[in-house]
């Protein structure tokens, strides 16, 4: 069972869970982004049994058609898998228990059925509050064992139909009754419930779905993912649904576990390198839509473009040809680093390609400025410089590390400004006011002195600095909010996570990975909360995807 993953939370503890069925990898309830994500991992069989769904959004149908057509088994009971399975059983998603069925047939058909109030994964997602779904197994049990009469049953399950799913538990639904209608005998119930006898549907269904998979699930009854004639359908591509696959190629995973291969692991210890981590998250975006730009064009790639490749000081693939002690360094096969090289390679003939061009007199140095006024690095250089060393030399001198990425950053950039700009793309007015307003607002530039003051400082007038505005607000709308749409760029590659080029390619994955082997190695930056964000914001930047709380207790010695 090693190539199977369980989503898993509030409807079975994961220590019972395996006992039932060791193997398995188990990962927290499923939220949008997971599915993609777990396929990174290339499992033959991926079961939902919980999933989360009001603070984050669900997971998307379309995922898991997606892992259907690349011919993973895909299972769902209990909860939100019950659910999914339900509506996706046509297209080949396999379901167990009484819920999902129940949801098929139409006996169910509310979403809050399942739903239930649980405490985070630190504390094993114990149930707060009880499903609706279990109350009304434990009314029907206890109308058939002669415990209530039907009225009783029918008045108890409206009035829990009646409370949000979050406030719901057959304790207060019984207490409501007794206020609202004192002469209804319930005494005989709550004897009852007192014994044991509350009915766990969930957790009945999330065993059956486990002791199905130990004892061999029966094949599905037709193909996965084909029409009766027996065609292959394939999961249309959307421009939400690329978008949703670029977020998910260009971050970790969403919690460590000890079980994931290496660079799932080193990529989850480079949220600890703080700022940096930010930066090389862009960087990853940033090489996604090069390459879409590069694969739209048809750019090919010449042998002597190779050659500048491995000895370009910033794309410095010199170690990748020459060692394996590279390889081993990133964790990297001779087959993934070859591809690598290709990707990269690829990229770097698009950027060669703007360079030869002289429609425009901007050059990436330019954009490598403006990223210094963005993190306010400007003044830092600017009084180093001297006569013979240069801003940008001294800032490569000082932190050669963030040079690098600010570089790979720049250049990319500029590569999707030009494309930009000769569309003459323009954001709308309220995303530029809004943009201006967030970079005022962080530096304090409240005033027109203010504001003044810094435009000096930085030697930027105020056209330098609408211009660098539009470039943030451009930069952000097609590239971090995905919309390379508007180049017609349509593709999507569908292996390759970009996350983990960027820490290879910027040297950030040997860091990572000894922060990961030695704990003490972690950035001090993380111990203290940055003074223009709260913390909770500071921690979903890093991708703690549960705020201030899961950054915290990583930084109490969990990964």
């Amino acid at each position: 069972m090693a190539n199977t993953i369980i989503f898993l939370g509030p409807s079975l503890n994961h220590g019972q869970a395996k006992e039932i069925l060791p193997d398995a990898y188990y990962l927290p309830p499923v939220r949008c982004g997971d599915i993609l994500r777990a396929m990174r991992l290339k499992p033959k069989t991926i079961a939902i049994i919980d999933g989360y769904f009001e603070n984050t959004p669900a997971v998307w149908h379309k995922e898991i058609l997606f892992a259907l057509e690349k011919g993973i088994t895909v299972i769902g009971s209990s909860s939100m898998g019950a659910l999914r399975a339900s509506e996706l059983q046509l297209f080949g998603m396999q379901s167990v228990g009484v819920i999902a069925e129940d949801f098929r047939l139409g006996v169910l058909n509310d979403d809050d059925e399942v739903a239930l109030l649980h405490n985070p994964a630190h504390s094993g997602f114990n149930p707060l509050t009880d499903a609706m779904v279990n109350i009304r197994t434990t009314l029907t049990e206890a109308f058939a064992q002669h415990i209530i009469d039907n009225n009783t049953k029918e008045l108890l399950l409206n009035t829990a139909k009646q409370l949000f799913y979050s406030e719901r538990n057959l304790g207060n639904v019984i207490n409501n009754v007794k206020n609202k209608y004192p002469d209804v005998a319930l005494d005989r119930l709550i004897t009852w419930l007192e014994k044991a006898n509350f009915q766990d549907r969930k957790k009945q269904d999330a065993i059956l779905l486990l002791e199905s998979l130990r004892d061999g699930m029966p094949s599905p009854l037709s193909p996965l993912m084909q029409t009766k004639e027996g065609k292959k359908i394939t999961v249309n591509r959307s421009a939400f649904f690329r978008s949703l696959h670029k977020q998910v190629m260009c971050r970790p995973f969403t919690q460590y576990h000890d079980w994931l291969p290496m660079p799932e692991k080193v990529a989850l210890a480079a949220r600890y390198l703080g700022p940096n981590y930010r930066l090389v998250r862009r960087v990853a975006y940033l090489l996604s839509a090069c390459y879409s730009l590069a694969i739209k064009q048809h750019i090919a790639v010449t042998h002597e473009q190779k050659q500048q490749l491995f000895s370009d000081d910033i794309f410095d693939l010199c170690q990748l040809d020459i060692a394996a002690q590279w390889s081993a360094d990133n964790d990297c096969t001779v087959e993934e680093k070859a591809a690598l090289s290709e990707r990269i390679a690829i990229i770097y003939a698009l950027i060669a390609q703007e360079k030869a061009s002289e429609d425009f007199t901007t050059t990436s140095d330019d954009y490598l400025f403006m990223l210094l006024h963005l993190s306010d690095d400007y003044l830092k250089y600017k009084q180093l410089q001297t006569s013979q060393v240069s801003l940008l030399e001294q800032f490569k001198l000082h932190d050669p590390q963030k040079y690098r990425l600010m570089h790979l950053i720049s250049l990319c950039w500029w590569v999707v400004e030009r494309q930009a700009l000769r569309l003459e793309l323009q954001p709308i007015e309220s995303d530029l006011q809004l943009q201006s307003d967030k970079f005022r607002i962080k530096r304090n530039l409240q005033s027109q002195a203010t504001t003044e003051q810094w435009l000096a400082d930085h030697d930027m007038d105020l056209e330098r600095y609408q211009y660098f505005m539009i470039a943030l607000s451009r930069l952000n709308f097609l590239v971090l909010q995905n919309n390379l749409d508007i180049f017609g760029t349509t593709y999507m590659d569908e292996n390759t996570w970009w996350l983990l080029d960027a820490l290879r390619l910027s040297g950030l994955y040997q860091q990572a990975k000894e922060i990961l082997n030695q704990p003490e190695k972690m950035s001090l930056v993380l111990l203290v909360q940055p003074k223009d964000e709260t913390l909770q914001d500071y921690a979903f930047s890093l991708d703690f995807l549960d705020g201030a709380q899961e950054l915290q207790q990583a930084l109490n010695g969990k990964i």
